[in-house]
């Protein structure tokens, strides 16, 4: 390609404000994800914590019902 023809090419650029607005976006975007990534990851532990506690209180009732 001709270095002439890159020349006529028309590159539409957005106004100031609006580009301000775009970036401001992609930061509470990429602040969302984080969030949602970490409130995915607190869930899990929860999940696993009481799964644990049915565990230990089946547990518990088994081992207490045997011995009865």
């Amino acid at each position: 390609v001709q270095r002439k023809a890159f020349k006529e090419i028309e590159i539409l650029v957005p106004a100031s404000e609006t580009q301000s607005q775009v970036a401001q976006l992609a930061g509470l975007l990429a602040q969302e994800r984080h969030l949602l990534s970490n409130l995915t990851a607190a869930v899990n532990r929860l999940h696993t914590a009481i799964g644990r506690q049915v565990i230990d209180h089946l547990r518990s009732g088994a081992i207490t019902e045997r011995h009865q």
